[in-house]
């Protein structure tokens, strides 16, 4: 997922695909952003958790939102995504 988190399309194909129905929001899938970067892996209740910081580099549906790092965390379960959350923007409000 990682890697083709860069391009949108990709991106919003890859998460489709690992995503389990309903957990991965729209707004990860609408915003340009780079390649995330993990900064943090724990497992609770067998769950793999990632959290990730991607900087949002355009963004057509929110134009506050570019330029900003988002935080996010993805739970791993037998290879799909089953767990998301929202760390908001590094430093500053929620524009979405």
């Amino acid at each position: 997922v990682i890697n083709q988190f860069a391009k949108r399309t990709q991106r919003e194909a890859v998460l489709q695909k690992y995503g389990a129905p309903g957990v991965v929001p729209k707004e990860l899938t609408q915003c340009e952003m780079t390649k995330p970067i993990v900064t943090k892996t724990e497992e609770r209740e067998g769950i793999t958790y990632y959290t990730l910081e991607s900087r949002v580099e355009k963004c057509e549906q929110s134009p506050a939102a570019t330029g900003t790092v988002r935080i996010f965390q993805m739970g791993w379960k037998d290879g799909k995504i089953v767990k998301f959350s929202w760390g908001g923007p590094k430093g500053g409000k929620v524009e979405y």
